[in-house]
């Protein structure tokens, strides 16, 4: 019989919640030379690739979660880390880096999402990705993937940001350029 166990490490501030630590363990034996392949996730990230017990909706809270509390992290880092952080966590396509360069040197920077509420978290299948002069995507189609809306608490006040989950990592859209 195979038993498995998984322990979470999980923190909750607010009403967010974040893993900090996650293992496994399993009563079936295996060599020691067995070897496993890591997650392909960037450094940092976290990313689902199976957890029976969890609906789709569980787990893509956790991912919106992680990344929510990493851009936290970012946007505490200089305005170049927190720029390169937005930018590779921007949904594919969504960005036109030349653009949002030249938009860094002139002097506009990211606004940090904030602290997204979990409760309002609402699948969003039809929205589409608004025109802006950054934009470099398909408009008037919705994202591939799992959309959803959230509201998000930050210095500026309650917005509502809409982040992708696309094949188990989840992106935001790019909000600077004075746009």
């Amino acid at each position: 019989m195979n038993n498995r166990t998984a322990m979470l490490k999980i923190t909750a501030i607010g009403s967010l919640l974040f893993i900090t630590s996650c293992s496994t363990s399993t009563n079936d034996a295996k060599p020691e030379n067995s070897a496993q392949s890591p997650a392909s996730a960037p450094s940092g990230q976290l990313t689902m690739s199976e957890s029976p017990a969890q609906s789709g909706m569980d787990q893509d809270k956790i991912l919106v979660s992680d990344l929510f509390y990493r851009d936290q992290i970012a946007s505490g880092q200089s305005n170049a880390e927190y720029f390169e952080f937005v930018l590779d966590n921007s949904y594919p396509g969504t960005v036109n880096e030349v653009v949002a360069r030249q938009c860094f040197k002139d002097g506009s920077t990211p606004t940090p999402y904030g602290v997204p509420d979990l409760n309002t978290l609402r699948a969003d299948p039809n929205w589409t990705v608004p025109q802006t002069e950054i934009t470099d995507i398909d408009l008037g189609v919705p994202p591939t993937g799992t959309t959803y809306i959230v509201k998000s608490e930050s210095v500026f006040g309650v917005n509502q940001v809409h982040v992708t989950i696309l094949d188990g990592r989840p992106y935001y859209f790019p909000d600077f350029c004075g746009l």
